[in-house]
């Protein structure tokens, strides 16, 4: 995400899930039988410390849910480490809830998730340009 001059205050993945792996595991996939993802993955958030308090993190979450809804996802997850008071409770704000922990490399991690209203056959959000279907062809666009 960029800011007013140009420089870059924010970033994050947002990535669909597809796959057999266990939640109970704390892992966070729900793939449908035919292959195709009934969830998203929020990965990465961070905003750079002079840029916090802005609403910045919460303005990307808001762009993971359009993301994740025009996918067709049920669910959307973030992972974030315990020890992360302020992500934790901003997750916690904007409607995430507690699915599991676990203990991965010595790091102690919460996973969150928030239930999802897909949105099909061509959705768009015009509060995100980004998310609006490009103009012309593919090969346009090339």
């Amino acid at each position: 995400m960029m800011i007013g001059g140009g420089g870059v205050v924010g970033t994050m993945d947002v990535v669909a899930v597809v796959g057999g792996v266990s939640v109970r595991d704390g892992e966070c996939s729900e793939a449908g039988e035919d292959g195709t993802s009934s969830a998203a993955y929020m990965a990465n958030l961070c905003v750079h410390p002079n840029a916090r308090r802005q609403s910045i993190g919460v303005r990307m979450i808001e762009y993971a849910r359009c993301v994740a809804a025009l996918w067709g996802t049920e669910v959307l997850f973030v992972e974030v480490e315990v020890s992360n008071s302020a992500a934790i409770s901003m997750y916690a704000a904007n409607g995430f809830v507690e699915r599991s922990r676990r203990q991965m490399f010595g790091v102690a991690t919460i996973l969150l998730e928030q239930q999802q209203q897909p949105q099909r056959h061509g959705h768009t959000d015009e509060r995100h340009p980004l998310l609006r279907p490009p103009k012309g062809t593919y090969e346009e666009l090339r």
